[in-house]
């Protein structure tokens, strides 16, 4: 099974979530993508924050940095962005300006509180043709927890995938 991870994270927390998903696979046919914007986010916090908000609140598509996606060679894919009351500019981008069809697809974000529903429905609603395998929220992951994500994350994992291919 070949399998893509796509990922936007400002504070660290989802790349994270990445590495404890990337863990459930084999390496050689698993590729792990941070989404880098083409104008990095200021380094002040205040000025970071007053600029992601900006994008959030218009509806932003900042370009991103990253290669064109090929998303044709992969069986399943995982897309992890920060829950800004939906989804973050960068991950918005992503979804509104490439084509996805026909996959398997499970989101997995990360949260300071409140329920990511918003988030999950704008993401269905740019994937209209693929087939939403599984959804999991964490709120503020932190590597000193890592004992308990990996399990959460390896109990969510193995709910979603049936290895003999009936999901």
């Amino acid at each position: 099974m070949n399998v893509l991870i796509v990922f936007y994270s400002l504070n660290g927390h989802v790349r994270f979530l990445s590495e404890m998903i990337a863990e459930n696979f084999n390496p050689a046919s698993t590729d792990t993508v941070e989404l880098k914007l083409e104008k990095e986010l200021p380094e002040s916090i205040f000025r970071r924050n007053l600029l992601a908000a900006r994008e959030f609140l218009f509806n932003g598509k900042p370009k991103l940095n990253n290669k064109p996606f090929d998303f044709s060679k992969y069986d399943l894919i995982f897309l992890g962005t920060p829950i800004w009351g939906t989804i973050t500019p960068a991950m918005n981008t992503l979804l509104s300006e490439n084509r996805i069809s026909k996959k398997k697809i499970a989101f997995f974000t990360s949260c300071d509180g409140g329920s990511p529903n918003r988030a999950y429905s704008k993401m269905e609603k740019l994937l209209v043709d693929n087939h939403i395998i599984g959804k999991i929220n964490f709120v503020n992951p932190e590597p000193q927890d890592i004992d308990n994500i990996r399990k959460r994350v390896k109990e969510w994992i193995n709910s979603i995938i049936d290895y003999r291919g009936k999901k």
